[in-house]
């Protein structure tokens, strides 16, 4: 009778780090994805920032080349 009673123990204490286990590992895997998103959107802004700066240089390039070409012109 005790003997039963205490493999029943033994039985309900192991399957509860058994689920405990199987929690801590999907809040792992959880947070490694959130992780992982945030990482790749960060990688994205970045792209698009860099290219915006591109942009941004040959605009920039373009005008002055245009006004040397007017001031030229003017000569």
């Amino acid at each position: 009778m005790e003997k039963e009673e205490d493999a029943r123990i033994a039985r309900y204490i192991r399957e509860r780090d058994l689920r405990e286990q199987a929690y801590q590992e999907e809040q792992a895997r959880i947070a490694h994805e959130r992780e992982m998103e945030t990482a790749r959107l960060r990688a994205q802004q970045e792209k698009m920032a860099d290219k915006q700066a591109e942009l941004d240089e040959l605009r920039a390039m373009r005008a002055q080349e245009s006004y040397e070409r007017e001031w030229r012109e003017k000569e």
